[in-house]
């Protein structure tokens, strides 16, 4: 799962019963960060409405 273009990212993503996981990849010039940081906050918002 890598990205197909110079300014994109590649996202690879497993959804399994009790888990799920993302894999995230870009070329070195590109900034991953935010974009790992909002899914991560989106995982969390999503557990939070599961569990309640």
């Amino acid at each position: 799962f890598g990205p197909v273009v110079d300014d994109g990212l590649g996202i690879g993503y497993l959804i399994d019963d009790d888990h799920c996981g993302l894999l995230v990849t870009s070329y070195m010039e590109n900034e991953s960060q935010n974009f790992i940081e909002a899914a991560n906050q989106s995982y969390k918002e999503l557990a939070n409405i599961i569990k309640s």
